[in-house]
């Protein structure tokens, strides 16, 4: 999470409602009003969605009768943010974070609508169908898919009628792409068979927030190699 970023969000909704309040009860000219409630509007979706992730009992169904709670659940929201940001800055070195946005695109842009709502198994599950397809169209097959499918298309082998291979750049005669080869065939076979098949056969299980973006972070290792491979013919 963007501890900064929701911040200023949260900030700005709540500096939004305030103003509306005051525009409204000082009763001043119709369009000073729509124009507080138009922006209101425009930042509420996300000032809502970083306060569902926060804690969901902060969030109500918003109307215009309800604003001073929402004000003060977005100031709830606010606080647990600001603790967030003291805790991390006072309890040793922050390391470096992961924003999911930067990953990958073929595995954000299917994961993020998932991972939004919450649902983080889902979200990596897609993502996995995602890289599946990427691969599908770039080694021009259709017959297998997945697990199967990287691992052929990543092996040293060289390539048959109808089973082209993925080759990473560089000089082939070096042990360093020979291992790089060979550990894209292990590294995508785990993927796969200790991730994807995880979450798709285990429909009770969720992951939490961290765990999942560390297997997505491991996808979108995996669609970065296929992305700079080039495809090799028979």
């Amino acid at each position: 999470m963007n501890i900064e970023w929701c911040i200023d969000r949260l900030e700005a909704y709540c500096d939004a409602l305030l103003t509306l309040d005051k525009v409204t009860y000082a009763n001043t000219n119709h369009r000073a009003i729509e124009e507080a409630e138009q922006l209101v509007l425009r930042l509420s979706p996300t000032a809502h969605t970083i306060m569902q992730r926060l804690d969901p009992e902060l969030v109500a169904r918003y109307s215009w009768d309800n604003r001073w709670e929402v004000r003060q659940h977005a100031n709830v929201a606010l606080g647990m943010l600001l603790d967030r940001r003291e805790v991390e800055e006072n309890l040793g070195p922050k390391g470096p974070s992961i924003h999911a946005s930067q990953l990958h695109s073929w595995v954000w842009d299917a994961a993020s609508t998932f991972w939004t709502a919450g649902h983080h198994r889902e979200a990596v599950e897609q993502a996995a169908r995602a890289i599946s397809a990427h691969a599908q169209a770039k080694l021009g097959r259709k017959d297998i898919s997945e697990g199967n499918l990287l691992k052929q298309g990543f092996t040293r082998e060289d390539p048959k009628p109808g089973a082209p291979r993925f080759r990473f750049p560089g000089d082939r005669n070096t042990e360093t792409w020979r291992s790089r080869q060979e550990g894209a065939v292990a590294f995508a076979s785990g993927c796969f068979t200790g991730v994807r098949n995880v979450a798709v056969h285990q429909h009770t299980l969720d992951w939490g927030e961290q765990e999942a973006l560390e297997y997505l972070a491991a996808f979108s290792v995996l669609a970065r190699w296929i992305d700079i491979c080039q495809v090799e013919t028979a």
